[in-house]
């Protein structure tokens, strides 16, 4: 405001008079006040893992900034790139890190926030066991203001997945056929079985012998 009046600056400066005007960046970080369950973006509500492949796991998060809220500073559409750092941490595993950009969703009603979503894959052979899985999230404002790490709100587990894969599904002997009473004859092709869940299959071996003539 200058003078008494705060709407322009009309009849409060001399003729050829300068005015500096500067309008400071907040000096609070955004504050993550909101974090969604995680869910696979396939089965809302569920944390599944799908056999074989990675599967997509989606959150949702509310930031605000400053004691009243603001979003003059908080990335929004476009703005984006490399301003969310997040993952999925349990001991003894290997993290599951961002691989993207999150998406800047929507802003509070009241205008005291924004509201954003983010995806990170996961793989078939993540472990169900105990402790659970952690998420670890922290956004930066456009002038690279980061807020401090989130990392004991969302704890979430996936589900025990058993699950094989053979390659080729049969095994056949035609070149040369099995002859009758013949011994160790060799297949066409091998089977393959991979596991494509994160349970130990555990090897087994199973070997059958016959005497025609008993």
């Amino acid at each position: 405001m200058f003078g008494g009046d705060d709407k322009d600056l009309e009849g409060e400066l001399n003729t050829g008079a300068q005015a500096n005007i500067r309008i400071a960046a907040p000096t609070a970080a955004p504050n993550i006040t909101y974090i969604s369950p995680v869910f696979n973006t396939n089965i809302p509500a569920g944390r599944d893992l799908n056999p074989g492949t990675t599967t997509d796991f989606k959150f949702n998060f509310t930031v605000k900034q400053g004691i009243a809220g603001s979003i003059a500073y908080l990335p929004g559409a476009g703005q984006m790139t490399g301003k969310v750092r997040a993952n999925y941490t349990k001991a003894g595993e290997q993290p599951r890190t961002l691989t993207g950009d999150c998406t800047w969703v929507a802003d509070l009603p009241d205008g005291t926030g924004r509201n954003y979503t983010c995806i990170i894959p996961m793989e078939f052979y993540d472990a169900s066991t105990l402790p659970n899985w952690t998420l670890i999230l922290q956004l930066s404002d456009i002038n690279n203001l980061w807020s401090i790490p989130v990392n004991n709100s969302r704890h979430f587990a996936v589900n025990s997945l058993s699950a094989f894969d053979r390659t080729p599904i049969y095994i056949n002997w035609t070149n040369p056929p099995v002859q009758t009473l013949a011994l160790n004859t060799e297949a066409n092709n091998v089977l393959t079985i991979s596991n494509t869940g994160n349970q130990n299959i555990v090897k087994r071996f199973l070997s059958r012998a016959e005497n025609p003539h008993n």
